[in-house]
């Protein structure tokens, strides 16, 4: 604390003294001057008739020049007594005659006059001095870019935000024209904005430059600006030149147009009516050249492999290579580098500056490499593509020929734009489900209400048939008892297209439920083939049965497993007609095998996936009915027993159907979990 207090102490004696041997200074030599003046004026008396006051008076103009009013007034009193004491009769005494006394009293107006103008402007000078210094500090200050030019737009002033930005120091831009200094462009087409100070000049008043200005610095670099420029007037109103204020708005610049093309992104996902391919080519063309140089995006195929599914570049040729360089060099998810280990790690990767040995990584061969380093990238982003927790791909921003880095919050911008590409192909895909679900209900709609017509109508015409005859009184039991059998047979066959559509309802809302008992399946299948005698006949057909030697029995629903089977062998009469049909049973290890073998026109293997499908078919319903309801029903009862039915067909080859189901009732194990298919 006391050496501190000594410090403070000492300071301002140090500043004193330093200011009095200054001041002493001064008055010595305007003592010097004024007796120098003297001297020399003494010396050249002999050769000159000048006043004696000239040379005392420059000596007084010095003295006032530097130390002011003290030493001047030092210099006046040695110089008149000086040369009263030299020059003036009677010299070597202080004596004045009226006359000398107006003389050496003129002298000392003479040098109190100059001696007000040498101060005066003294303090004007330190005033101006003050006034300036001032002014830097106040520009060093300002967050803000400053530049100022005289009415000719020569650089003045250049603080140091503008020195930054510019690349100018203030020392190189002085005197230089203001579009030398401060080059900008309109940030959209790169064209050289007229120059701010000719519109100042010529508008007379404040303006601001565009939201889209560009200011290319020395070094080459781009800033985003904001700037305000304006006149600088004297008190007259005279134009003495311009200043100008600007900062950078770059980081604005890049929300502004995240947040637009985030929303427009959006727009494009919600547009559900868009093929996915095409919305992911808006998606990347939007991002290019806001974003990148570069925008890819590739899909995960079912097989493994990865598709490029969109590519945007400013340059249509570039895009044409960059999709044959694709097709050339083709990745899959088992790669060990590139977009194989985004895709399995599901996290984006990037770099501000790619590296060759990023390159070498992801080349499959020296040609490819070489492609790749043709391509001049800088910076890159790859970003997951992700709906409902999966991985559909990946999103590739890359920069190039701008000489762009990415950075975190680009990496950020880049996973939401991916989000929104990812929210897009959910969209598509739920579209597109949506459109097949509607083309599927008015083509059941469509098969149904023919369906339902059918026996209707057929019955409609058995039973205006039998009202005639009644009423013609011609009717015989013959006649009555076949218009009776055809009318119980569209009755039975409207009866089974209800319950299937009722069976449908059941098991869509998981209201099916099972009655299990005891059920030999010799029986149940004699009794089904008794019932279907009379449509086996009527289709050409010779029903068989092949039975093992022993009961097949399990625990199962007795009218469910019925429903199966009766559905089973409609198909088979349907689409074999003319040809038999076998039934056939056995049982091995506690699993019971029916099969229903017949010889028609058989299944192509890429529909075999799909006829369990509700209203699927694998045939046109023009030259096939039914609701295609039957093998979607029998495979939900079958699986609901803890069971699976299998196929086995081939085109004009004839189909065989197995149904597998466990003897052992509701606690066996499913046997899908037991069994390969």
């Amino acid at each position: 604390m006391s050496a501190s207090r000594r410090f403070k102490v000492q300071v301002p004696e140090r500043v004193s003294s330093s200011r009095l041997g200054g001041r002493l200074m001064d008055y010595a030599r305007a003592a010097a001057l004024a007796v120098g003046a003297l001297l020399l004026q003494w010396a050249v008396r002999p050769y000159s008739q000048q006043s004696p006051f000239l040379l005392v008076t420059a000596a007084v103009l010095l003295a006032g020049w530097r130390g002011g009013w003290g030493p001047a007034l030092v210099a006046i009193t040695i110089g008149a007594i000086g040369v009263d004491l030299l020059f003036l009769p009677p010299t070597g005494v202080l004596s004045l005659t009226a006359r000398d006394f107006g003389t050496v009293a003129l002298f000392v107006l003479v040098g109190l006059i100059i001696t007000w103008l040498n101060v005066s402007r003294q303090h004007a000078l330190r005033a101006a001095n003050e006034q300036q210094q001032w002014l830097q500090t106040t520009l060093r200050s300002i967050a803000d870019a400053v530049i100022a030019t005289d009415r000719k737009g020569r650089v003045q002033v250049l603080n140091s935000v503008a020195e930054t930005f510019t690349g100018w120091s203030t020392q190189e831009a002085m005197g230089r024209p203001l579009d030398e200094v401060f080059h900008v462009v309109d940030e959209k087409t790169s064209e050289r904005v007229v120059s701010p100070v000719d519109r100042v000049i010529r508008e007379g008043r404040a303006i601001g430059l565009s939201n889209h200005t560009a200011l290319i610095s020395r070094s080459g670099r781009r800033y985003i600006i904001e700037e305000a420029g304006a006149p600088i007037r004297s008190l007259e109103g005279e134009l003495l030149g311009v200043v100008f204020v600007f900062h950078d708005a770059t980081q604005k610049w890049r929300d502004q147009q995240r947040r637009h093309l985030l929303a427009e992104a959006s727009n494009m996902t919600l547009a559900s009516f868009l093929e996915s391919d095409s919305m992911l080519n808006k998606l990347a063309t939007l991002s290019v050249p806001q974003f990148a140089d570069w925008c890819a995006v590739h899909l995960l195929e079912g097989d493994g492999s990865i598709r490029l599914a969109a590519v945007s570049h400013a340059d249509p040729d570039k895009v044409k290579f960059a999709t044959e360089l694709d097709q050339r060099f083709p990745q899959r998810l088992s790669s060990p580098a590139g977009l194989a280990t985004v895709i399995r790690a599901e996290k984006p990767q990037w770099s501000s500056e790619l590296p060759d040995e990023a390159l070498v990584r992801t080349a499959q061969n020296e040609e490819h490499l070489r492609l790749l380093r043709e391509l001049g990238l800088r910076s890159y982003i790859v970003a997951p593509l992700r709906a409902h927790d999966r991985t559909l791909g990946t999103m590739t921003f890359v920069t190039a020929e701008s000489g762009r880095r990415y950075d975190e919050a680009d990496v950020h911008f880049a996973t939401e734009l991916a989000a929104r590409a990812g929210m897009g192909l959910e969209n598509a895909r739920l579209y597109a489900e949506a459109q097949e679900a509607i083309r599927l209900r008015d083509e059941f709609l469509s098969v149904a209400s023919h369906e339902l017509k059918t026996p209707l109508t057929t019955l409609q015409l058995q039973l205006e048939g039998l009202n005639r005859a009644l009423a013609t009184t011609l009717v015989t039991e013959n006649r009555l008892s076949k218009r009776l059998q055809t009318a119980n047979r569209q009755t039975v066959r409207l009866s089974g297209l209800v319950e299937n559509l009722l069976e449908v309802s059941r098991i869509t809302t998981g209201r099916l439920s099972l009655q299990r008992e005891e059920v030999d399946l010799g029986e149940l299948v004699a009794d089904a083939a008794e019932r279907f005698e009379a449509p086996a006949r009527n289709a050409g057909c010779r029903l068989t049965i092949e039975a093992a030697s022993t009961p097949v029995r399990g625990r199962w629903d007795r009218l469910k497993i019925d429903q199966v089977l009766s559905n089973l062998l409609s198909n088979a009469l349907k689409y074999g007609a003319g040809k038999p049909v076998v039934i056939r049973i056995a049982e091995s290890e506690g699993v019971a095998r029916l099969s229903v073998i017949d010889a028609g026109i058989g299944i192509a293997a890429e529909d075999v996936s799909r006829i369990f499908g509700r209203f699927e078919r694998a045939v046109s319903t023009r030259h096939y009915g039914g609701l295609g309801l039957g093998l979607f029903i029998a495979r939900q009862i079958v699986e609901a027993h803890g069971g699976e039915i299998q196929v086995r067909s081939k085109p004009n080859g004839g189909s065989e159907f197995t149904v597998l189901l466990p003897t052992t009732g509701s606690d066996a194990p499913k046997l899908s979990e037991q069994l390969p298919h």
